[in-house]
């Protein structure tokens, strides 16, 4: 989807019972859970209070805004004017002077700041290079900084469940919402992030139980995925090999 096309539910981003962004709402307290524990574990600390955050690909604010609430400084940014407009909404509403939302793409954005965290959920199999996405991200992190990302990865599995099923079949998403050819394994992250001598740290799945009729995180990572990356001069490294994406 381009951001025109995200443009056209924008605003239904936080209709957390039937609209387009249904899905995310569902996986977004999994999302949280890994997030502040990568934050927690990375920085030794137990709280994200007063660190920087810049959210690429923010969309509606379903990351950053509870990120806000928790005292982190947001930046957010994202290429749909809906999106923003949301996200910006949203956080007036709540008195969330702590946040900066900016309408434009991650190849337009500039900035002299540098951030503790950065976050690029469910962005990456959307854009068309992930080598500029992954140059824009090491630019603006800090030294000691962390990279979190969630996407989709490229299997004959997220084939059929994240787009023949989620799109065409269950229309738990709009038809449209992912392009195989986009879709991002794992070890293609490694690669990109490895010529700047970052590494993944934790790796985790996010899959749907049919026992418990609720999503899970799991060590399957063959459709959706989250990484925690840093800078390989860290310790507590888990390297992903090929095989293993």
């Amino acid at each position: 989807m381009k951001a025109n096309q995200f443009d056209q539910f924008g605003h239904n981003w936080w209709n957390t019972q039937d609209g387009e962004f249904k899905l995310l709402h569902a996986i977004n307290p999994l999302r949280m859970q890994f997030i502040l524990e990568s934050i927690y574990s990375h920085f030794g600390v137990n709280s994200t209070a007063g660190l920087k955050v810049l959210d690429v690909g923010c969309g509606g604010g379903l990351v950053s805004i509870p990120m806000a609430r928790l005292g982190a400084d947001i930046t957010g940014i994202d290429a749909s004017f809906q999106a923003i407009d949301k996200a910006s909404f949203k956080a007036a509403n709540e008195n969330l002077s702590n946040t900066n939302y900016i309408c434009t793409s991650f190849e337009e954005f500039e900035t002299s700041e540098k951030f503790d965290v950065v976050l690029c959920m469910d962005a990456a199999e959307h854009v068309d290079s992930l080598t500029n996405l992954i140059s824009m991200i090491v630019k603006c992190l800090k030294p000691n900084g962390l990279v979190i990302i969630s996407s989709i990865n490229k299997t004959l599995k997220s084939l059929i469940q994240a787009i023949i099923m989620a799109e065409y079949v269950l229309r738990l998403l709009p038809r449209g919402t992912h392009e195989y050819q986009k879709l991002v394994r794992p070890y293609d992250l490694e690669l990109e992030f490895n010529k700047y001598e970052f590494g993944i740290k934790q790796m985790k799945g996010i899959k749907y139980s049919l026992l418990s009729r609720s999503w899970e995180l799991s060590k399957d990572t063959d459709v959706n995925y989250m990484v925690s990356i840093s800078s390989m001069h860290l310790s507590g490294l888990a390297i992903v090999s090929e095989g293993e994406s």
